[in-house]
């Protein structure tokens, strides 16, 4: 899973240190020693000392972009999620690949390390990052939803939404109109590929990508809980506490009958993402009762939270089952899965 904590622009590209025949045997030595880490042909990364096995995995993607771009001479393009990881856009998983598009015919085809994807690409479709031609952002995120599993997918087109629209929770109507603006867009540039495999996906992806989510594990949630048939859940809550305003992930309204005879929507529950949160240590117990001091507040004025963490969201039908269990019924009434967003064998929880 990739952690960066907000997407934002293009990512920076780490140092390459090119093989030639006159540094042949340095670059070995250096390699034995873990000096140096082969990213591609010809292209060695010396990875950041200490760094976090995520942000070693990025490097070394990032570091094959560079080794591939030097060595086609500016002649590839950049695409899919390896554009999405380039523009600065959230990945549930960094990508093993790099992934290309070159010539016109419909297709795609792969060599080690590396799927090369056979399609037409506009010359307003590509963007130069630093040295690199690249899919453009609209492009991307088309590309990203028609070939990516959802969840993947989801993560990216939020990111990408972000990105572009700059959210302000004191401007949501402003905030959501120009995010309709966006998608609106990016659904138009899937009508040019109607009939194609993966448009279906990508129109479920795309219609349903929001610019609130501030994780990645949001987004994940989020897909999670669209693909068993939820409702759309309003998204950065407010809440009014006694300590103070908060605003939680996610949560899901409900209609409630007062007992003057009038009816009022009610959030019937909060969800939220724990991300790589340490409780260890001084600080980290502090943490721990901040937060559980939030959630007991938020729980007197409004409604339970459930929290969820990474751990959860890779076994997504217990996750799936626990989420629901812990809604109202009535949510579970008319529960409808949808299969273009949850593409496991059979898509009942069952």
């Amino acid at each position: 899973m990739q952690r960066k904590p907000s997407p934002g622009s293009p990512r920076p590209l780490p140092q390459v240190e090119r093989s030639s025949r006159d540094n042949q045997a340095e670059i070995r030595l250096a390699e034995g020693r873990g000096e140096l880490v082969r990213a591609t042909r010809g292209a060695y990364l010396r990875p950041t000392a200490d760094a976090e096995p995520w942000r070693h995995a990025e490097e070394l993607a990032l570091a094959r972009c560079v080794g591939i771009a030097a060595r086609s001479r500016g002649r590839a393009v950049f695409s899919h999620e390896t554009a999405a990881l380039l523009h600065g856009c959230w990945l549930w998983r960094l990508p093993e690949q790099t992934h290309l598009t070159v010539g016109v015919t419909v297709g795609s085809s792969r060599t080690t390390g590396i799927v090369r994807h056979c399609a037409p690409v506009d010359a307003a479709e590509v963007v130069e990052l630093g040295d690199m031609r690249v899919t453009s952002l609209d492009r991307t995120v088309v590309d990203c939803a028609s070939t990516m599993h959802p969840r993947d997918a989801l993560v990216v087109a939020d990111s990408a939404l972000r990105m572009l629209v700059g959210p302000d929770r004191r401007d949501r109507a402003g905030s959501d109109r120009r995010a309709a603006e966006v998608r609106t867009r990016w659904l138009s540039l899937l009508d040019v590929r109607r009939g194609r495999r993966g448009v279906v996906r990508a129109r479920a992806v795309i219609a349903r990508a929001e610019p609130w989510p501030e994780s990645p594990g949001e987004s994940v949630l989020r897909w999670l809980a669209l693909s068993v048939g939820l409702p759309a859940p309003e998204l950065q809550l407010l809440v009014q506490t006694s300590i103070g305003a908060f605003y939680t992930d996610m949560g899901w309204l409900v209609d409630r009958r007062l007992p003057s005879g009038k009816r009022e929507r009610r959030v019937a529950l909060h969800a939220e993402f724990d991300g790589a949160v340490k409780y260890g240590g001084a600080e980290g117990r502090d943490a721990l009762v901040r937060e559980k001091r939030r959630e007991d507040a938020i729980r007197e004025v409004s409604a339970p939270v459930s929290r969820f963490d990474a751990a959860d969201l890779k076994r997504p039908r217990e996750c799936a089952r626990r989420l629901l269990d812990r809604l109202p019924a009535v949510f579970r009434r008319s529960l409808k899965p949808v299969p273009e967003l949850w593409p496991l064998r059979g898509a009942r929880l069952e």
